[in-house]
Formats: C-alpha cells, sequence, structure tokens
C-alpha cells in the first residue's frame, strides 16, 4: 500500500511545478534561431531507448544542468532497470515533458469518447548517473 505524501513532499513538489513552469515560459521565450543554436551545441540527446529527444525538452534540460555538466542519454527510473542499470541512491533527476493520451469518457450511450493530450511531467536520469545491476 502507497504511502500518502506528507505536507512538506507535497509543498516541494508544488515549488518544483512552479520552478518547472517558469522554466518552460523561459525556453519558450527564446527566438528559433536561439533554439536551434542550443540543440545544435548539445549534439542531440536521446532517452535509452535511442529516440532523440524533443527541441524544446533538450533546451529544457540543458538549463536545469550545472556549470560545466554534460548530459547524453537519459531515461527514466524504469527505463534503466529494463536496461540493465540502477540508478545510484540520492541521484537528483531532471524534469522533461511528455504526452499524455486521457480518454474521456461519455455520460450516456449517445456520446462518442473522446481523447485528448495532456502534457505532464516527468523525471529522467543521465547514464551517468546510473551503475550497471550486479548479476547475482
Amino acid at each position: 500500500m502507497a504511502r500518502k505524501p506528507t505536507q512538506q513532499q507535497r509543498e516541494a513538489a508544488k515549488a518544483k511545478r512552479a520552478k518547472m513552469y517558469e522554466l518552460a515560459k523561459e525556453v519558450t521565450k527564446l527566438t528559433a534561431e536561439q533554439r536551434a543554436e542550443l540543440v545544435n551545441r548539445a549534439g542531440g540527446i536521446v532517452t535509452v531507448e535511442g529516440h532523440r529527444l524533443s527541441g524544446f525538452n533538450t533546451i529544457f534540460l540543458l538549463h536545469q544542468l550545472s556549470e560545466g555538466d554534460a548530459i547524453s542519454v537519459v531515461g527514466g527510473f524504469k527505463q534503466w532497470k529494463k536496461a540493465g542499470r540502477q540508478v545510484r541512491k540520492g541521484e537528483h533527476g531532471f524534469s522533461i515533458w511528455f504526452p499524455s493520451v486521457k480518454k474521456d469518457k461519455p455520460e450516456d450511450d449517445e456520446q462518442v469518447e473522446q481523447e485528448y493530450i495532456r502534457m505532464g511531467l516527468g523525471t529522467v536520469f543521465d547514464v551517468t548517473q546510473t551503475d550497471p545491476i550486479e548479476a547475482e
């Protein structure tokens, strides 16, 4: 059974969401040329599965990095586990935006079920924050 988050955890999550929304606003204010330059400088960040991140998420990650840090291959906690790696204890992830399809169920039989896309914040970790899972 999952435990409910404490008030402190809820407030910390709310503060992080607010910070990420502000960062997203900052990224959207960049010109197309500025975005292209940043994406080219990054050299293309890919996921564990080999998919390239969108330009927006690439820039979003770059803005979260500390000075002098680099990022190359990212994945979520479960993605790394599936790939045979584990995230080191105490590592802090980076936020990215991901789409999720939501289905709106009709209340009566006459309406058609509708789908729409929502954007959510997800946490990813760089390969440098992981270690191989040791065989037992």
